[in-house]
């Protein structure tokens, strides 16, 4: 299964971070696809690849900033997409999305992870809200 990682620059709490390694050491995901920003995609790649998970990286496009971008050595990397319109290609491609946000009150603008967990609840794909 495809499960898609979203999650704020700023990384993961220690209690998201026991929370995704025990979800991601389960066997049930196959492969990981997540936006290659600096943060919790970051450490999510990190962890996929200890459990030898196929990872997809999906990076925005140059109207992000390079300090925010990360050149992981992901197993297959997708074209430079603009933020919004990646996190909706990455909603509709998982079988479940892994969300890490920095809050648990919903953010309606100024927040990638909330719009992704937006794009996925549109598309009726179950959503994992890891807790802070």
């Amino acid at each position: 299964m495809i499960a898609t990682f979203t999650g704020t620059r700023n990384g993961m709490s220690a209690l998201q971070l026991r929370f995704l390694e025990a979800i991601l050491r389960s066997g049930l995901i196959d492969k990981l696809m997540h936006g290659m920003c600096k943060g919790g995609d970051e450490q999510a790649d990190a962890i996929a690849k200890r459990f030898g998970i196929y990872r997809i990286g999906y990076p925005a496009d140059d109207s992000v900033s390079e300090h925010w971008r990360m050149d992981l050595d992901c197993d297959e990397i997708m074209d430079p997409a603009p933020p919004l319109a990646r996190n909706r290609v990455m909603a509709a491609r998982c079988g479940f999305l892994i969300a890490a946000p920095k809050q648990h009150k919903e953010v309606m603008r100024g927040s990638g992870t909330w719009a992704t967990i937006r794009y996925a609840r549109k598309q009726d794909k179950p959503i994992l809200l890891l807790p802070r």
